[in-house]
C-alpha cells in the first residue's frame, strides 16, 4: 500500500458494490436482480446470508488463514454499514448456504458476489446461483486466487479456488 492511502474499511468492496448497484450502474437489463451471496454485506434487493458464531468449521482444502468462530458479525453491524452509505437494506437470512440458498434466490440473476471464504460454501452458493445467471450476468467469487497466474495474489483460502475450478470444470465459460 502506498504512503498516505488508507485501509480501506472491512466489506468496503461490497458496499461500493452496493452504491454501484443502486445506481443502476449494474443493469438487471436481463430480467435478473442485482444481488450477492456472502456473510457481510449485499447489493440492494439482493440477500444477505449470515451467521451470529462466523465461521462453520474448515476443512483441510480451507487454510490456515481463518479458524472456526472467526469473522463473526451482527445484523446491527450489517444495518448499520447500509445505514452509514444511505442504502436500502436487503433481504436478511441467518444460517448456513447450504440452508438459506435453495429457497430465497429469484428465478434469475444479473449479478452476483459470492463471499463465502471456504470450500463447502463457495460450491453451495454456485450450485445455486450459477443455473439462475441470467445470460450475459456478471458473478464475481471473494478470494479466488490463481498462483499459476497470479503468484503474488492472496492466497489464503484455497478452497475457494478449489471449489470454482470443480464445478465450473464441465461449464462452457
Amino acid at each position: 500500500m502506498s504512503a498516505g492511502a488508507r485501509r480501506p474499511t472491512r466489506g468496503s468492496l461490497r458496499i461500493r458494490l452496493a452504491q454501484i448497484a443502486t445506481k443502476g450502474q449494474i443493469s438487471d437489463r436481463a430480467g435478473g436482480r442485482a444481488g450477492n451471496v456472502g456473510y457481510k454485506g449485499v447489493a440492494p434487493g439482493g440477500r444477505a446470508v449470515r451467521r451470529d458464531e462466523g465461521l462453520p468449521s474448515l476443512s483441510p482444502i480451507d487454510g490456515i488463514a481463518y479458524h472456526q468462530g472467526q469473522l463473526k458479525t451482527t445484523e446491527d453491524v450489517l444495518r448499520y454499514n447500509f445505514k452509514r452509505y444511505n442504502l436500502p437494506l436487503p433481504e436478511i437470512h441467518r444460517g448456513l448456504f447450504k440452508d438459506t440458498l435453495p429457497d430465497g434466490l429469484p428465478g434469475k440473476i444479473c449479478f452476483a458476489y459470492l463471499d463465502g471464504d471456504l470450500y463447502e460454501s463457495i460450491l453451495v452458493s454456485l450450485e445455486h446461483v450459477y443455473p439462475k445467471l441470467a445470460k450475459g450476468a456478471v458473478c464475481l467469487i471473494d478470494d479466488y486466487n490463481d498462483p499459476s497466474i497470479n503468484p503474488l495474489g492472496w492466497n489464503k483460502l484455497p478452497g475457494v479456488k478449489k471449489a470454482c475450478d470443480e464445478y465450473l470444470s464441465n461449464k462452457p465459460e
